[in-house]
Formats: structure tokens, C-alpha cells, sequence
């Protein structure tokens, strides 16, 4: 849902440029593509969330949706 939506935004930005962080992604030089742009979008935007992005309600969420266990990283032979 948030790499759509930084995708919009990026196809957005690209057609109709503005005095924002966006587009100066966009804008830069190197010539970012939508997959870069969407990294740094994350990035940029990650730093201003209030609180630990990944605490472990956020954790849990994601490994529900992924549909992971405690045993997807289990080790095949434990160290004893």
C-alpha cells in the first residue's frame, strides 16, 4: 500500500513539480528511478514518525500478514 502510494506520488510529482521534497528527489541530477524514489521517499519520511518505527506491535503485524512463526527462523541444527 505505501510503495503504491510513494509511486503516485513519484508520477505525480514527475507531471506536476512543486516546493517539496518529492520533487527534489525527483529533480536531482543522478535521475532516481520510481523504485529509487520510492526508498528514499521511505527513508525521508520514516525519520519524521513519532516513536520507534519498528516496535513490536509493527513487528507482529507484519509477520501476521507475512504468515510467519516462530519457526521461519528456527536454525535447522540449534546450537546446543
Amino acid at each position: 500500500m505505501l510503495d503504491k502510494a510513494l509511486r503516485e506520488l513519484t508520477t505525480l510529482k514527475r507531471a506536476y513539480p512543486a516546493d517539496d521534497i518529492a520533487t527534489r528527489l525527483v529533480r536531482h541530477p543522478v535521475g532516481l528511478t520510481d523504485t529509487e524514489m520510492v526508498h528514499q521517499l521511505v527513508t525521508c519520511y520514516s525519520a519524521g514518525l513519532p516513536g520507534p518505527i519498528f516496535s513490536p506491535d509493527y513487528i507482529q503485524a507484519w509477520l501476521n500478514y507475512a504468515d510467519w512463526d516462530d519457526t521461519t527462523f528456527a536454525a535447522e541444527d540449534p546450537i546446543q
